[in-house]
């Protein structure tokens, strides 16, 4: 998780590359062969803003399902 002040540069979800993605894929597919149940897995991201750093009363928080 990374904390961000603003979206200006870039959204927060814009920095869960296609290598994250397909590590995270890797690991989930490596805890699901060992431990074997019926769950539909999901990736989520959630993005947490934070105008006034770690300082903030009341940050922007945006929570995607189903992310990649």
């Amino acid at each position: 998780m990374k904390l961000r002040k603003d979206d200006a540069f870039a959204c927060a979800r814009e920095f869960v590359t296609a290598g994250k993605q397909r590590r995270l894929k890797t690991s989930a597919e490596l805890y699901l062969s060992e431990h074997p149940d019926e769950l539909q897995p999901r990736f989520d991201v959630a993005e947490v803003y934070a105008p006034e750093g770690v300082h903030t009363s009341r940050p922007v928080i945006r929570y995607l399902e189903n992310a990649f």
